[in-house]
């Protein structure tokens, strides 16, 4: 946890940069910790030393962590508002493309929460737009799997299906095998959807030994709950119980 006296210390010498980094880290651990309105508070102090700054870049980024304090706690509407801080802002020049992608990315969990997975998609794939030629394929991995999630709750299983496969493509390329894990498990839910089962075990079979490599117990048997309930909605009881065995296990 960062020093109050390295903190006293920074504002004695008038460190802005030193003082906003301290408090943006003060705000990051008291998010993690669930403390949200002590995390807002030290974002809110860290956005105050940035705009005297006049970082841009930084002062989307810091309205994205207030607004995703408030989405935590299911402010939505609060979440919606620091958001759009940052579009309004991201939209003033292009070099803030990144930045803006990420408030625009944010606004569609806001919709999609909401239920208007059309204005999700619109957001995501503008999103998707800013982030085309990133050499960071994490983000672009993100996006993919985003408009693909839109798409299932839309119903166009095909256009899904493409963008999942892209966010697997991304992944594999970075070998981040817990985003490849739950991408297959999404894709396994879309083919059980579409009635294409045997592919849905195989997608929920990659999930699964993706989980195990990283030894990602919890996120694997949330896997095996979801994987269960597609056995018990075809009333193929034997098999649900035997995957909850699997994930219990």
């Amino acid at each position: 946890f960062p020093s109050h006296d390295s903190l006293d210390l920074a504002e004695r010498i008038n460190d802005k940069n030193e003082v906003q980094q301290l408090y943006h880290h003060m705000g990051e651990i008291y998010r993690a910790s669930g403390n949200y309105s002590l995390s807002i508070e030290y974002f809110m102090r860290s956005l105050a030393t940035i705009k005297e700054m006049k970082n841009i870049d930084a002062e989307i980024y810091t309205y994205n962590d207030i607004g995703n304090c408030y989405f935590e706690i299911n402010d939505f509407n609060k979440a919606l508002e620091y958001y759009r801080k940052g579009i309004k802002l991201g939209k003033s020049s292009p070099k803030y493309r990144f930045s803006l992608a990420v408030s625009l990315n944010n606004e569609g969990l806001v919709h999609f929460q909401n239920e208007n997975y059309k204005a999700a998609l619109e957001n995501h794939k503008m999103g998707l737009e800013l982030r085309q030629g990133s050499k960071d394929h994490s983000l672009m991995a993100h996006s993919y799997k985003s408009i693909g999630i839109d798409y299932i709750r839309l119903n166009i299983p095909d256009s899904a299906e493409v963008c999942l496969n892209k966010a697997s493509e991304y992944n594999l390329k970075i070998g981040d095998s817990l985003q490849l894990a739950n991408v297959y498990s999404i894709k396994g839910e879309l083919y059980a959807l579409t009635g294409n089962y045997p592919k849905s075990d195989s997608c929920f079979a990659f999930s699964k030994a993706y989980f195990e490599k990283e030894r990602a117990y919890a996120p694997l048997a949330k896997m095996y709950l979801r994987w269960a309930e597609i056995y018990k909605d075809k009333k193929e009881f034997a098999k649900a119980e035997s995957l909850l065995n699997q994930g219990l296990s």
